[in-house]
Parts: C-alpha cells; sequence; structure tokens
C-alpha cells in the first residue's frame, strides 16, 4: 500500500515510499494533505495542520504534532516551519518555528524562531525567540518570550529564572535582568515586608536549621534546633546580642539580662588585689 486517501475534507492518509522525492511513512489526519512535503516518519492530528511548511522546502521528520494550525507557516513565507524529532501538542504550536527535538505543549506555543532543544509548556512558551536548550513554563505568557535570544535558560510563571549552563538560580520577584542571577541561589522578595528565606523546623526537630560546610562537607558554621548559632569565629563592627538564655549555655556566649555570659558565668568584671598597702 503506498497511499490511502479518504476524502478531501477530514483525509485519513497514509503514504509510503512515494516517488519523485515525495513524502514517506507519514500518517496524518486532517484536511491538509500538503503537510511533510519532504518529510518522513510522521504523525499529525488535526485541521490545517502543516500549511504551508512545503514553502522554501520545509517540513518535519520523525515529528508528531496534534492539533489546528499545528507546525504551520502559510502567514510566514519567509520563515520555515521544520524540525526532526519534535513533539507539538497544541493550537498554532510551532507555528513559523524552525528547530530540532524542540517539544511544545499549548496553544500558540514555541512559535515563530530558530532554536534546537526548546521545551515550552502553556500559553505563547517561548515564542519569538532564537536560542538553543531553553525551558519555560507559563500559564499565559506573552508574544516575546522573556528568555529572549539566549540559551540554557530556564523561566518559570514569572517567579523561577536561571542559567542552566552556568547553575544560577533567582526566584521571587525576577525579570528579564536575572537571566544570569548573582549567586547559586538568589532571593528576590517582592514585598518589603516579604521575609526571604524561612527555615522552619518539624516538631522535636534535632538535626541543624542550616549548615555553611566547606568542599569537603565538614560544617564551618551551623544554626541548630534551638536557634543557637555556632562558627569558627565572628567578625564585625557592631553585634547585638538579644537577652535570651539558651537551653544549653555550655561554651555558649549570650546576654541574661544586660549581663554578658560564657558557660553560665558572667564575662569580664573587675579582678582585684590587695597588697598591704592598696587594693588594685
Amino acid at each position: 500500500l503506498d497511499e490511502l486517501q479518504i476524502s478531501h475534507s477530514g483525509a485519513i492518509i497514509f503514504n509510503d515510499n512515494l516517488a519523485g522525492g515525495q513524502p514517506k511513512s507519514n500518517i496524518y489526519i486532517g484536511d491538509n494533505d500538503s503537510i511533510f512535503a519532504s518529510g518522513y516518519y510522521n504523525v499529525a492530528i488535526g485541521p490545517q495542520f502543516g500549511q504551508g511548511t512545503d514553502t522554501g522546502g520545509g517540513g518535519f521528520d520523525q515529528s508528531v504534532l496534534i492539533g489546528y494550525y499545528v507546525g504551520s507557516n502559510s502567514s510566514f513565507p519567509h520563515r520555515t516551519s521544520e524540525g526532526y524529532g519534535c513533539v507539538g501538542l497544541g493550537a498554532v504550536a510551532f507555528w513559523g518555528r524552525k528547530g530540532d527535538y524542540n517539544v511544545g505543549v499549548g496553544s500558540n506555543v514555541v512559535q515563530k524562531g530558530e532554536g534546537n532543544h526548546l521545551i515550552g509548556i502553556g500559553y505563547k512558551a517561548l515564542n519569538n525567540i532564537d536560542g538553543d536548550q531553553n525551558i519555560e513554563i507559563v500559564t499565559s505568557g506573552v508574544s516575546t518570550s522573556i528568555v529572549g535570544d539566549n540559551s540554557n535558560k530556564i523561566h518559570i510563571e514569572n517567579t523561577i529564572i536561571g542559567d542552566t549552563s552556568s547553575k544560577l538560580l533567582a526566584i521571587g520577584d525576577i525579570s528579564a535582568s536575572d537571566l544570569t542571577p548573582d549567586a547559586t541561589l538568589e532571593v528576590k522578595p517582592k514585598a518589603n515586608t516579604d521575609v526571604g528565606i524561612i527555615v522552619q523546623a518539624v516538631a522535636s526537630h534535632s538535626a541543624n536549621l542550616q549548615e555553611w560546610q566547606n568542599s569537603s562537607e565538614e560544617v564551618l558554621a551551623r544554626v541548630e534546633a534551638n536557634g543557637v548559632i555556632f562558627s569558627s569565629g565572628v567578625t564585625a563592627s557592631g553585634l547585638l546580642l538579644p537577652n535570651h538564655v539558651p537551653v544549653s549555655t555550655t561554651n555558649t556566649l549570650y546576654n541574661e539580662g544586660g549581663t554578658l555570659k560564657f558557660n553560665g558565668s558572667a564575662v569580664g568584671g573587675v579582678d582585684t588585689y590587695t597588697s598591704g598597702i592598696a587594693t588594685y
């Protein structure tokens, strides 16, 4: 069986080994049989899928396209919608898009531009940009993605953004200026009343709440479950010690009612010595 067609409107078409450079081993269900003019081993389902992909010699190979107008570019004759190993699920996905191994899930997703190894999830994710190995998850994106013409970026719902190559991540009130964060983890509160980071213990917590370690995983400083802070030293222009007696005072410096104590005893004071003539 070289080709099976069942009606033109709502066609079910299978073609195999067609002559003259025509498509090979494609299965598509819909009302447009011009898709895959030069493609192979594809599956497509939906009305008007792939419309115009033959313009400029475009097309898809070994791809799955499901949805209305998916993989089309008839409105962009200067753009070639094509790709290898792509998966597009959603109306107008991959519209005017060129690139390999891309995944688009959602309406109007991963449109217009060039790039490989992209994952776009949500309405208008990764639209109108060039770049490789980008990931974007949004509920409602914009015409041009915040990711811009960059590579190795990740963006999730205007709350998480980062660089997967340099392993940097920013969370909170992020923007395009945070595409390359300033730290491995950068926290950006939105309001001046928002707490940056909270570590909340569970009932009967016994492990440290926080630790700072060297490259050998040796603990340099820690915050214990009772709130006591241990470190190898403190250098500061001023140190605030609230009036608080810790549960354990062993080897601990603390403030008890205005008296500085260490290991349960007051620190400092006046030492006296009587020589028989005077007291020093």
